[in-house]
């Protein structure tokens, strides 16, 4: 059996793939969608959990080369917008525990009416795309980049003038498992790059025992 590590996502992918699930089974029960809307979307899933093992080596590929600006800012800040914002919650979490790096997960809404003020060179901005905010998030990932921030998106396809992994095509409310591992793998490469032990809490235990 494989050794536990300090942080993971299985956890937190198994548990949203399970309430996807259970959502389906409720809206069945109360005749919100029809029995082949269910199957469709429960495929979709499971193509989702395909393609991530696929391409799970390329991913990580992707974020060992892009994890260097980011391993060396003094902030980041994970923009997601609709299914994506529980996404970038996980992501910005990853970033404090793993690669200790302050780190705050918000909407994007939210971020373009207040934080969009700390933007600086010191900044990283992580960005989540995919669904029908693709185009809203792309425009704050160029946005912020010409406020100087240093900008990843993560996105279902290749965009210009930004630098970005894509991770392929997706219904938007699937968009946050590929999302999750990707911000896992970049939190990984830049504890690396810190020289850092990724698998070493120093002031908090898996359960906590007091408040």
């Amino acid at each position: 059996m494989p050794v536990e590590r300090a942080s993971a996502t299985k956890t937190f992918t198994s548990a949203l793939a399970l309430l996807h699930n259970l959502v389906l089974s409720i809206a069945i029960r109360a005749r919100m969608i029809s029995e082949r809307k269910r199957d469709l979307l429960a495929r979709g899933l499971l193509q989702t959990t395909l393609t991530m093992e696929e391409r799970l080596e390329a991913w990580n590929n992707d974020a060992r080369s892009s994890a260097g600006e980011l391993a060396h800012c003094q902030a980041a800040m994970i923009l997601g917008r609709g299914p994506s914002l529980a996404g970038a919650l996980q992501g910005a979490l990853l970033l404090k525990e793993v690669a200790k790096i302050p780190a705050e997960g918000m909407s994007s809404g939210e971020f373009s009416h207040g934080p969009l003020e700390a933007i600086s060179r010191k900044i990283s901005v992580v960005v989540l795309g995919g669904g029908r905010t693709s185009t809203l998030q792309y425009r704050l990932a160029l946005r912020s980049k010409a406020l100087g921030a240093s900008v990843l998106m993560l996105t279902p396809h290749r965009v210009k003038n930004v630098k970005s992994i894509c991770f392929g095509k997706n219904t938007e409310i699937l968009t946050i498992f590929p999302c999750t591992v990707l911000l896992e793998l970049l939190a990984y490469h830049c504890a690396l790059r810190q020289r850092l032990n990724p698998d070493q809490l120093n002031f908090i235990q898996k359960v906590t025992t007091r408040e």
